[in-house]
Formats: C-alpha cells, sequence, structure tokens
C-alpha cells in the first residue's frame, strides 16, 4: 500500500500563513478536520492544529517569541509548527505509519516534488490496515502459527491448495511472534469450498489459532 491510494487530496483543504486563526478555526470546524497545511505562494511554510489554534491567546506570544498586541489579530503564522515532516506520494504506507508513531505526529504533508498533493493522517493509516484485514459478508478469516524453517514455504502452498479448492485469496500477511521462533499468518479469502481449503492447511501441518465461521 502507498500513500496516494489514502491520502486526501480532493478537496484538500489548506490555510494561508496570514490568515487569522479565528479563519482557521472555522475552516477546520467547517470540513470537520484538526490540521491545515499552511501555504504561502503555493509553497508549504507549515501545519497548524485545532490544538494550535486553542491554545493561542492575544495576550500570548508569537511563534518566533516576539510579544503580540492585543490590537492585532493573531495569524495562522504566529501558532503553526514551522518545522513540518513530510512524504512522497509513493511512500508506503507502512513507513509513514513508523515515521509518526516515531515522531509523534498525527499527519503528513505529502508531496510531489515541491508540490503539495495531499495530506495523510493516522486515521488514513489506520483505515489502510483495517480494510486488509476485515472480514465481510463473504469473505473468511484464518490465523496460521507457521515455524520459522517453513516461513517461506507459506506462500506457494497456501496459493497451490487455494487454487485447488477454488479458492479467491485477498490478503497473506506474515509477522514474527515476539519471543517465539514463529510467524503468526493472517489469511483472508473466499469461495464456495472454504471448509475443504480449511481442512487442508490442517493436514498441511500448520497450527490453526483461530478460524472464522463459515
Amino acid at each position: 500500500m502507498i500513500v496516494r491510494c489514502w491520502m486526501t487530496s480532493h478537496p484538500l483543504v489548506v490555510a494561508d500563513e496570514e490568515m487569522s486563526v479565528e479563519e482557521a478555526g472555522l475552516l477546520m470546524r467547517r470540513h470537520g478536520i484538526r490540521r491545515l497545511p499552511v501555504m504561502s505562494d503555493s509553497e508549504l511554510k507549515g501545519i497548524v492544529t485545532l490544538s494550535d489554534i486553542s491554545a493561542a491567546r492575544p495576550e500570548g506570544s508569537a511563534a518566533d517569541g516576539k510579544p503580540i498586541r492585543e490590537s492585532e489579530p493573531l495569524r495562522v503564522r504566529d501558532v503553526m509548527s514551522k518545522k513540518v515532516l513530510t512524504c512522497d506520494a509513493n511512500c508506503p504506507l507502512e513507513e509513514v505509519g513508523a515515521l509518526m508513531r516515531r515522531e509523534k505526529v498525527g499527519a503528513l504533508p505529502v508531496m510531489n516534488g515541491n508540490r503539495l498533493v495531499g495530506i495523510i493522517t493516522e486515521s488514513d493509516v489506520l483505515d489502510a490496515l483495517v480494510s486488509i484485514t476485515r472480514v465481510g459478508k463473504d469473505t473468511r478469516r484464518l490465523y496460521l502459527r507457521v515455524p520459522l524453517a517453513r516461513k517461506c514455504d507459506i506462500f506457494r502452498e497456501v496459493i497451490d491448495i487455494g487454487i485447488r479448492y477454488g479458492i479467491e485469496l485477498y490478503t497473506l500477511l506474515t509477522h514474527p511472534i515476539r519471543d517465539s521462533d514463529s510467524h503468526l499468518v493472517m489469511l483472508k479469502f473466499r469461495g464456495n469450498r472454504t471448509e475443504e481449503f480449511v481442512q487442508a492447511l490442517w493436514e498441511s501441518g500448520y497450527q490453526m489459532l483461530i478460524t472464522d465461521n463459515p
């Protein structure tokens, strides 16, 4: 999965750095969002969040530390984060999720060269994960425990068995089980002979942990 398939690009709502914080807050509430990339002359200047705006006070200080007079309207440039982490539209989604977690940020502006093309949020990353693991009315899910020695065989064997029983395989995910010499394998699949498919996997020697009811 790549960022461009899950980012928000249309409509891409942005703020101008000279916009008042009140206007930016209204813009977020109108669109039901919590963050806005901040632009000036088609250049990304920063990112502002609803929390930034909620915490802003006219009697406070600007982002550069200079006091703001009460008579001056507080601008987005005064409260936005100017050091912005970004990602490429073709970046793998799992790398973006790891970056957000490591840097403790909830969203990344998405760039194509120097051009802003979208924004990807932690909710988008979670939606992507849910989409590949959640089962629907006509699909089933199965978890297997696979010894490391058989890890390389699982893809070939599952596909071969699936073809034998006319199974449509939607997802095959593997990851190490912590403090173990095994991998956990998640399969999402559908077909008219799913019970025979599951039984064939069992007879092939795989340890089944959980299987959805047909």
